[in-house]
């Protein structure tokens, strides 16, 4: 399955904010990672998110081509599916849903904390 997932997602955010309706490089480069993330998905049997992907990349490509009526409507759209794409959960396999068995707890001892910050003091 598609390792990295939320990681892909975040760089078609960043690409996002970093373009606009105008950088046509920016919008093919857009275009190009969204295309490429929603066919490793579709590998992965992750159809809804892969369609997602998909999107966004038919609403940049069609921004560069200038087939839509209104292109700055549709770089919106794309913010709002990437935020789709944010809120769903990692396909199956991906590291963020397989926790490592045995690894050490996130809890915080604060008593553990409390005696350290006290030994500070001096």
């Amino acid at each position: 399955m598609l390792a990295h997932f939320q990681e892909r997602v975040e760089q078609l955010a960043r690409m996002t904010v970093l373009t606009d309706v105008a950088d046509l490089p920016g919008l093919v480069a857009l275009q190009e990672q969204a295309t490429s993330l929603a066919s490793e998905l579709d590998e992965g049997n992750a159809t809804e998110v892969a369609e997602l992907a998909r999107q966004i990349g038919k609403l940049a490509e069609g921004i560069v081509l200038r087939t839509l009526p209104d292109v700055d409507a549709a770089f919106q759209e794309i913010g709002k599916v990437i935020d789709r794409l944010q809120a769903s959960a990692p396909p199956s396999g991906d590291a963020a849903s397989n926790p490592v068995p045995d690894a050490p707890s996130t809890t915080t001892d604060m008593e553990l904390v409390s005696s350290w910050i006290s030994s500070c003091d001096g």
